[in-house]
């Protein structure tokens, strides 16, 4: 028994040291690479700006309600025959009058009142739907220019690699007296050169992770990298079908729900036409007699010039301009469409070309070089400039990608609809 009791003693002492234990801790809280699906949920969750937006709902429920409230009842008291000379100087004979005032809404006005809240709510809803969609763009953009600084990471590791390579040839050349030292200085000014660059693309990955996580609130960046194949691209599709797909836009979608409310509150101004009654009933004391009776009134404003005729005018032509800053709308996001489009377009013949024809040329010539130079057929500044094309080369197709991937989500935002479901 005493042995078990020891045993389990032990065992907890280890637990409790690796819990602690810096090196444990550390793994624990090390930060994890992330995924586009990731990055969006976590803007969608907790992006200030959304978070403040979605507050416009219960605000847009409480003015519901309040547009349900009937008017409050009012409490009067009249004291009548005082303060006059002889029999009326004090106020024991003034007649005393309590009475209670209801002001009667007519023309189903708190019904069309509501009717208009619920119609600014709706309007409200397709505003967040909006802002959502500019977040997911703002943030899909954000995260393609991260791994497009990691391609850049990965290819300057690797110029790295052959400039060392090129540097340790030229050193043994030199050793064995068959180059200039000079060539040696200059393959070493080259390394350098490539290692400031390399440290550049550190700082800029740094800086593109943190304004990544910025959309969620954070900081400093809570993730080492991000997860994704840049070049695995999406496809394009024509452009017909892109324009048909504008009307899924919820910036054009959420005119017909605005049209429904400029017919709400044209409805609630032409029922301002209407007057509204206003009831009294009270008890009136007479000292003279000193008898109790009833008293009742009735007020009905008589609309001879103020019939909300203004109001009525303007909130018909708010409900023509509706459609009409809808087509408006439409030609805008028509003309961006087009222009991201043949961005796009241009993109991916760059990127094809480069694929398929630059880049296996100039690293065919390259490596030509490369050997030649061991063998004494080219000079140094030969390797360098196949070295140079190279890698530029490779530089621009990544530039391209990125540009294609950044065309394709502005395509996405303007059409309402996702082109790349599988690609990150």
């Amino acid at each position: 028994m005493y042995n078990i009791v020891k045993l389990l003693s032990i065992i907890m002492c280890i637990s409790f040291f690796l819990q602690f234990h810096p090196a444990h801790a550390q793994s624990v809280n090390k930060p994890r690479d992330l995924s586009i699906e990731t990055a969006i949920s976590k803007a969608m969750a907790t992006n200030p700006d959304l978070v403040s937006s979605r507050a416009e709902i219960d605000k847009g429920r409480a003015r519901i309600r309040q547009a349900g409230l009937y008017p409050n009842p009012k409490l009067s008291f009249e004291l009548e025959g005082f303060g006059g000379s002889r029999d009326y100087s004090g106020t024991k004979i003034a007649e005393q009058t309590l009475a209670i005032e209801q002001e009667i809404l007519l023309g189903n006005k708190t019904g069309k009142q509501i009717n208009l809240a619920k119609k600014e709510l709706n309007l409200t809803r397709w505003d967040i739907a909006s802002l959502e969609s500019d977040i997911r763009k703002e943030v899909k953009l954000s995260f393609v220019d991260v791994l497009s600084v990691q391609g850049a990471l990965a290819l300057q590791q690797n110029l790295m690699e052959v400039s060392g390579q090129v540097y340790n040839t030229v050193k043994q050349k030199a050793e064995a007296g068959k180059v200039s030292p000079i060539e040696v200085i200059k393959a070493d000014i080259d390394l350098k050169k490539d290692r400031l660059e390399l440290n550049m693309l550190k700082r800029s990955h740094y800086k593109t992770r943190k304004q990544l996580a910025s959309f969620w609130g954070r900081i400093e960046p809570d993730f080492r990298k991000v997860s994704g194949n840049i070049d695995l691209l999406p496809p394009l599709v024509t452009e017909e079908v892109l324009r048909d797909a504008l009307w899924n836009n919820p910036d054009l979608k959420r005119f017909k729900t605005e049209k429904r409310l400029m017919e709400a509150k044209f409805s609630v101004e032409s029922a301002k036409r209407i007057p509204d009654l206003e009831l009294s009933g009270g008890i009136r004391q007479i000292p003279e007699t000193d008898d109790y009776a009833f008293v009742a009134g009735i007020t009905v404003p008589l609309n001879i010039f103020d019939r909300n005729q203004g109001n009525i005018e303007k909130a018909g032509i708010s409900l023509k301009q509706v459609m009409t800053r809808q087509s408006a709308r439409f030609n805008l996001l028509r003309r961006e469409l087009n222009a991201v489009y043949q961005e796009a377009r241009i993109a991916l013949n760059q990127i094809n070309t480069l694929k398929d024809d630059i880049i296996p040329s100039t690293e065919k010539v390259f490596r030509s070089k490369q050997e030649g130079y061991r063998s004494g057929k080219f000079n140094y500044l030969e390797v360098l400039d196949a070295k140079r094309v190279l890698f530029e080369s490779k530089k621009q197709y990544i530039e391209y990608i990125t540009l294609y991937r950044q065309s394709i989500i502005k395509i996405e935002r303007l059409t309402g609809e996702s082109l790349d479901k599988d690609s990150l």
